[in-house]
């Protein structure tokens, strides 16, 4: 293959290549810093769920669970950006949406999911966050984890009423 000339010097292949990452991540830094005022390489600034009940994997989750997702200590998620675009419960072999609402607690510390209906039993489901907004209006990084729900509804013990 023959060197790419640039004026009087000659470059490689692989100087090229180089040259045309380094122009792309300029590229991204000045879109992201356009778009949203500010940019961070750093990930580990940005807000993100860091942990979830239940979690990645989890089995034998009760029908009617209520799915918490808690975020970055010290970071807030912002209320008005949780909604059923946002925050979503689905049926992993369909990808049928479980209604339901997000809510954010009072200190925004973390995030809950409470379906709207019971779940089906022994069902793989996939909770994901992705484009939720913390208090400073930056995007949550994205979140998705997986669960599998007990395989029979819990039935309530018989009473007897004595007389």
């Amino acid at each position: 293959m023959q060197p790419i000339s640039a004026g009087r010097r000659r470059l490689k292949p692989s100087q090229l290549l180089i040259g045309l990452l380094i122009l792309g991540a300029g590229g991204y830094w000045l879109f992201q810093t356009v778009r949203r005022g500010t940019f961070s390489s750093d990930p580990g600034s940005a807000t993100a769920v860091v942990s979830s009940k239940p979690g990645e994997g989890d089995r034998e989750i009760p029908l009617n669970v209520k799915i918490v997702a808690t975020v970055t200590p010290g970071r807030a998620v912002e209320q008005m950006s949780l909604n059923a675009d946002t925050v979503r419960l689905l049926r992993a072999s369909d990808g049928k949406p479980v209604p339901g609402s997000p809510v954010a607690t009072s200190s925004g510390e973390s995030i809950t999911f409470m379906p709207a209906i019971e779940l089906e039993p022994a069902t793989r489901y996939t909770f994901s966050v992705f484009g939720a907004k913390d208090s400073n209006e930056d995007e949550l990084l994205p979140y998705t984890m997986s669960f599998m729900t007990t395989a029979a509804a819990v039935v309530p013990a018989a009473t007897t009423i004595s007389q």
